[in-house]
């Protein structure tokens, strides 16, 4: 991180493609680096804690237990029923941040 962020001094933000924020958060956290704006997703505890501390400041929330549910019961309507499904699939995407995320946490 520390090339990185030599080679590159304009950063300034970081988009998180997985589950581990919390590492580059602790990481900024340590440098003392808080302009920098982190989004990612995942609604783990040790991400969550740092988008209430202000660390992190947006997720994705893509709502994994509906995308799981659409999944199985696509692949159980394609074996069983033996219909096919649709090319697209669209499906929300929610906005969580430090003034809502105990909103999506219940």
């Amino acid at each position: 991180m520390d090339k990185a962020f030599l080679e590159n001094p304009g950063i300034g933000s970081i988009f998180i493609t997985g589950s581990r924020l919390y590492m580059i958060a602790s990481y900024l956290e340590k440098k003392k680096m808080k302009l920098i704006i982190l989004v990612g997703y995942d609604l783990l505890d040790s991400n969550i804690k740092f988008l209430k501390s202000g660390t992190s400041k947006v997720f994705n929330w893509t709502r994994p237990e509906e995308q799981t549910y659409k999944g199985i019961k696509k692949l159980f309507e394609y074996l069983s029923l033996h219909k096919v499904p649709d090319k697209i699939e669209y499906l929300p995407v929610d906005i969580v941040t430090s003034e809502n995320v105990d909103f999506f946490l219940k």
